[in-house]
Formats: structure tokens, sequence, C-alpha cells
């Protein structure tokens, strides 16, 4: 029995098809599960790739933040040396209108002094403006 079941497999046509079709469908499945593992990694890279592009973008805007900061800073630092006050004698109020006496000179808000508008007055800081790099400064007033 078992020799006629052999001679039937390899005599049959029908059956070697069936053998050929399921070895195909074999080799078929082994390369789709090949080829979505290759998949799988080439998704993954453009993930990381994708994050570091996030990334990038925050870092930029990081970088572009410390070096408005470190500008500023630099600013706040010769803000003086730029305007060179020697003498606030004082700050007064006319008609309602605060005004600073710096270095023998009268300046109101909205008057220029150097490089900077004056914005605010108050009895404690005179607030200024770099007209060219639009940075805030202030001068505190000591009694």
């Amino acid at each position: 029995m078992g020799t006629k079941i052999l001679r039937y497999c390899i005599v049959e046509l029908h059956f070697r098809l069936k053998i050929i079709a399921l070895v195909v469908l074999a080799v078929i499945l082994s390369v789709q599960i090949w080829y979505s593992g290759v998949q799988n990694e080439r998704l993954n890279v453009v993930r990381a790739e994708k994050a570091m592009v996030e990334r990038i973008g925050d870092m930029e805007e990081m970088l572009s933040t410390k070096a408005q900061l470190e500008a500023f800073q630099k600013e706040d630092t010769g803000a003086l040396v730029d305007v060179k006050p020697t003498k606030i004698s004082g700050i007064a109020m006319q008609r309602g209108v605060p005004s600073v006496l710096i270095d023998g000179t009268v300046y109101s808000e909205g008057s220029s002094f150097g490089d900077y508008v004056i914005v605010k007055i108050t009895k404690e800081i005179i607030t200024l403006v770099n007209k060219r790099t639009k940075a805030i400064k202030n001068l505190y007033v000591f009694e």
C-alpha cells in the first residue's frame, strides 16, 4: 500500500502540480516575511529621522532664543557705555508728565537719549528702548 501511494505521487500529474504550488507558496510567503522585516527596519529609520528633524526645529528655536538672550545681555551690560549717563540728578513731574534730569539735560517720556528712547519714567526706574535692536533697558534711580 505504501508503494502505491508513492507511485501515485510520482506518476500523477495533479499531485505533482499541487506539490509545486505548495513549494511556490512557501517561497512567496518566506519572501513576504523577509521583505516585511526589511520594510519595518526602513520605517524605523524614517521615524528616527523624523524625530531628529523635529528636534532640529526645537534646537534652532532654542539657539535663536539663546542668541537673542546673549545679545540682550551684551546690550544690557553695554547700555550705560552707549548712553554714558554720568549723573541722574533727579526725577520731576511737570503738569503730570514725569521728567528726568540726566547730566544737566531734562528728558521726558518719548525723548531720545543716545541710541535709546525713554518710554517710561517712574520714581525708581527709567525704562529705555534701543532704537535699532528694540532691547529694553532699565536705569534704576537710587536715593
